[in-house]
């Protein structure tokens, strides 16, 4: 099994620092807990969580979760996988690298 750091990709794409964005996750953990303090206040014995790119159903009783991919995301995965589209991370990556080589050779030359 392949592990990615996707902070990292995240953090090329977006032009911050990986900083930024573990802060952002700190937000949306905040959030997710803030949601599950509701939940269990209003005596709920699960929730479901709309990530963006995904639902986390979680159960409050015996403390299990589930993510399933949104639409969106599963028309996404479907299209890279079956179409063999290009990934947009990887084309995203390799014009920063391009244009980071391109601006050292202006200043080199």
């Amino acid at each position: 099994m392949v592990k990615y750091d996707i902070v990292d990709d995240a953090s090329t794409l977006l032009g911050v620092s990986n900083k930024s964005v573990n802060n952002f996750i700190e937000v949306l953990q905040s959030c997710i807990l803030s949601a599950i303090v509701d939940a269990k206040a209003q005596q709920e014995d699960s929730l479901i969580l709309n990530l963006g790119l995904s639902e986390i159903s979680i159960d409050l009783v015996n403390l299990q979760w589930k993510s399933v991919p949104t639409k969106n995301t599963k028309t996404k995965l479907k299209n890279l996988i079956v179409s063999h589209e290009d990934c947009p991370v990887k084309e995203a990556v390799l014009d920063q690298v391009r244009t980071k080589l391109l601006s050292i050779l202006d200043e080199v030359n």
